[in-house]
């Protein structure tokens, strides 16, 4: 068989699997920023509702700290490892961010008592976010898993259809007694 090559399909989605990597890698940025700063200024956000949404703009900018020589070649790192890999990004996705945030964290904590709650905060919201990650991966996964399901059935309603019209016994390679 002789497959005519689709440079529309094929650099279309090279391209398309490049740019969401990068979207990928920018919200994890966001995202692990985000919570550290949101960790370190928890003790000011009670005042307007603008506050948390400027605190999250403003988190990639607490990479700039003491820590900026760690935080760095996490990053670059991190962009290549988003872009490169051939397995399941969702929790690199995590991790990349709780790493991030803990940055933002340790470069902006002080010695004085109003950054005591940034530790527990910082702890509380890495773990919803690798919680919320591990469902929504779970959820993926059982979508998958009860659609292949659903075409099991299809396809042995369709084998006993054929046995009843021909008599014969429809054979595969890959059926597999899962009993």
């Amino acid at each position: 068989m002789n497959l005519k090559f689709d440079p529309v399909d094929v650099v279309g989605a090279g391209c398309w699997d490049t740019i969401s990597r990068l979207f990928l890698f920018a919200t994890s940025v966001m995202v692990g920023c985000g919570i550290g700063s949101w960790s370190l200024h928890a003790h000011h956000m009670f005042g307007s509702p603008w506050e948390p949404i400027l605190y999250f703009i403003i988190g990639p900018a607490h990479l700039l700290s003491a820590w900026a020589l760690i935080s760095f070649p996490l990053l670059i790192a991190g962009l290549f490892m988003m872009i490169r890999s051939e397995e399941e990004l969702a929790p690199r996705w995590a991790a990349l961010a709780c790493c991030l945030g803990l940055l933002c964290v340790l470069g902006y904590f002080r010695d004085d008592d109003s950054h005591w709650m940034a530790w527990p905060l910082w702890f509380v919201m890495s773990a919803m976010l690798c919680t919320a990650t591990w469902f929504w991966m779970q959820w993926h996964r059982n979508r998958w898993i009860q659609e292949i399901e659903e075409l099991k059935a299809e396809n042995n309603q369709r084998r006993q259809e054929l046995n009843d019209k021909f008599g014969t016994v429809a054979s595969n390679m890959y059926d597999i007694d899962e009993t």
